[in-house]
């Protein structure tokens, strides 16, 4: 029988077409079925540096799966399965990825390649040692991604002690009621229709004899402001101008605080009410170490 003749005789019979198509059904259907299986959506731990996060994905492979998250392969030093290996579902995968990091610090830039879980890592690759009061941004537990720029303010803490003098005047009279060799001690008393934070001073004086016509008792907070920074009154600020609440002390009244010195009334503020002052000193440091504190404020003549 001819070729032509047998090729004739299996297409006009229906048996052996049935069966290879049977066949190649079978085929693509399987292939169909791997790829659906390898394609479905699974829920993978992935770990890098030690830093768990839950990853809901469609990709096949660990590689896939880096890549899809943004880490370069050539980064990655070491992991808990081959780069080429099936995903499944519920799986764990740890990896360790080395990346690039830049700290600035004492004016200067430092480079770090690591594999860092943390911010505190990278400082610590990079031989910073810090002081008590130092300030990292972003914060030592922040977790570190590549190409992180790390910025270490170092903080000093000075205590300044200043010590003045305040002078006083003491006037000496003769009276004949006291008996001979016996002093009384005469001091100005509160008058009864000023508050109880204002004392009469019809004879006080203020340090290095300046006359005030009232003397109060304030509760003083300090302020720093940047170089250029008008007052209220228009002039700048500056050491010597201090905020007041108007109501109680009037713009342009010169001052004696205790512990701070001659200043005068020179602005205002939102909380400064009553009797509270706010004196400008030219560092935050400064003002850090003032804190809140009562003071006796002489108003001068």
């Amino acid at each position: 029988m001819s070729t032509k003749k047998i090729w004739s005789k299996i297409f006009h019979s229906r048996k052996p077409l049935i069966v290879i198509c049977s066949f190649a059904m079978v085929i693509l259907i399987g292939l169909g079925c791997g790829a659906w299986i390898m394609s479905e959506e699974k829920e993978v731990v992935l770990s890098v540096n030690n830093n768990e996060t839950v990853i809901t994905t469609y990709a096949n492979t660990l590689s896939d799966l880096l890549e899809e998250q943004s880490i370069e392969l050539d980064d990655v030093t070491d992991s808990s399965a081959d780069l080429r290996s099936a995903l499944y579902d519920g799986q764990k995968v740890d990896v360790e990825v080395t990346s690039d990091f830049t700290v600035l610090v004492d004016g200067k830039s430092i480079d770090v390649a690591l594999a860092a879980e943390s911010v505190a890592d990278v400082v610590s690759e990079a031989g910073v040692v810090l002081g008590e009061d130092d300030v990292v941004e972003p914060a030592l537990t922040t977790r570190a991604t590549g190409d992180m720029v790390i910025d270490i303010h170092r903080v000093t803490i000075e205590e300044e002690i200043r010590e003045t003098e305040l002078a006083y005047s003491v006037e000496t009279k003769k009276d004949s009621t006291i008996v001979s060799g016996d002093k009384l001690v005469v001091r100005p008393v509160a008058d009864d229709s000023d508050s109880e934070n204002e004392s009469t001073a019809s004879f006080s004086t203020a340090p290095n004899g300046r006359t005030c016509v009232k003397v109060l008792t304030c509760k003083a907070t300090a302020y720093h402001e940047p170089e250029g920074s008008l007052t209220k009154s228009g002039t700048l600020s500056r050491v010597g101008a201090i905020a007041v609440d108007p109501s109680v002390i009037p713009l342009g009244t010169e001052l004696y605080v205790e512990g701070y010195g001659y200043c005068v009334a020179e602005d205002t503020g939102g909380l400064i009410k009553g009797n509270r002052i706010d004196i400008y000193l030219d560092s935050e440091a400064e003002c850090v170490n003032w804190g809140v504190r009562d003071v006796t404020v002489y108003i001068l003549e």
